[in-house]
């Protein structure tokens, strides 16, 4: 058990524990007609299942979701355009459309999906209050935003071994970032042939590459850049 101080991400267990409980809080509020529990539940499955960071979700809009746009996927904006598409769960696209069309009759197509009393998207401190208070109270303990979106790029990670896809999916512009949860002190193997780095993508001359556990290639640069305990250096990573 990871204590409270060093937790990085979540275990398989204490995911199902946490999406368990979430689950039936907002299936209570959806009996009663009131939504602070299915807020929290979006909130939950949006950080931990689909990976957005802290900003993007903040500033996610109603005309970011399946319900006006008609696809299975989350459009992630930065200030002019959208930057890249996140596929999600049919699940998922009938709960978010359900919580629009009951909880945001009014709202229009460029209003943010959580937002405050005053209109505007919810801060960075109001969602990390509301992660650690889903936290506590399903007996996970302290948690935050970051930590969530750890969870999902680590099991996006180890369910499809690929840098260059978790990379995509999670919005990483370098490949550094994911390489770091992978620890390079087990089973390396020395290549004898000229190929790609996983990592930066620069040649790599022969001989001179290794292949990690995972099976990811990398050069000499970045096998000293990582050469470091285990997912030290990744979640100083911004959110």
């Amino acid at each position: 058990m990871v204590s409270q101080n060093k937790r990085k991400f979540l275990s398989d267990k204490e995911v199902q524990k946490l999406l368990s409980y979430v689950k039936n809080q907002a299936d209570s509020a959806r009996r009663r007609g009131t939504s602070r529990a299915i807020i929290d539940e979006i909130i939950v499955l949006l950080l931990t299942k689909e990976g957005l960071r802290s900003s993007e979700l903040c500033k996610l809009q109603i005309k970011d979701l399946p319900v006006i746009h008609g696809g299975q996927f989350i459009w992630i904006r930065n200030e002019k355009e959208v930057i890249r598409k996140i596929p999600i769960s049919k699940e998922l696209v009938e709960l978010l459309s359900r919580f629009v069309t009951l909880y945001r009759q009014e709202a229009h197509h460029k209003d943010f999906l959580l937002q405050s009393e005053r209109g505007n998207p919810i801060g960075y401190v109001s969602l990390y209050n509301k992660v650690r208070r889903i936290g506590l109270l399903s007996g996970i303990g302290n948690l935050s935003p970051a930590i969530l979106r750890h969870t999902y790029v680590m099991c996006l990670y180890d369910n499809e071994q690929d840098l260059r896809y978790v990379q995509e999916q999670a919005g990483y512009t370098n490949r550094r970032s994911i390489a770091r949860y992978v620890n390079l002190n087990h089973t390396e193997k020395i290549l004898k042939t000229t190929k790609i780095c996983e990592a930066c993508g620069t040649t790599i001359k022969k001989g001179k590459g290794k292949r990690i556990e995972s099976g990811q290639l990398l050069c000499q640069a970045c096998q000293k850049y990582f050469h470091r305990p285990l997912l030290i250096l990744l979640f100083s990573q911004s959110i």
